[in-house]
């Protein structure tokens, strides 16, 4: 078991800071989470939601928070996830407010 514990707050700050100060692309962020999440030292809270929200990232298909809520949507089985972010509703279980 890991030493460490990661919240699923502190992946999202993690992933904003890492973007907006150290100017990392989208898949190098990802690949940092993969390696964090993979770490036996760390307990991540929601890994399987990080991994696919990370994966998801890389591709450019949302933001990453964006990402970890769709991931909280699937987790309690919701059928649809009501947005007004134009991009995140383009994912197959969003549906645009107007």
């Amino acid at each position: 078991m890991g030493s460490g514990y990661i919240c699923r707050e502190v992946t999202v700050e993690l992933v904003w800071v890492l973007a907006a100060v150290y100017g990392f692309s989208r898949h190098k962020i990802a690949h940092v989470l993969e390696e964090i999440v993979r770490s036996q030292h760390l307990i991540v809270e929601e890994s399987d939601a990080v991994l696919f929200a990370a994966y998801q990232y890389g591709l450019g298909t949302a933001d990453f928070s964006d990402l970890m809520i769709v991931a909280a949507a699937e987790r309690t089985r919701a059928v649809t996830l009501y947005t007004f972010d134009v991009r995140l509703s383009r994912l197959a279980m969003a549906e645009l407010l107007q």
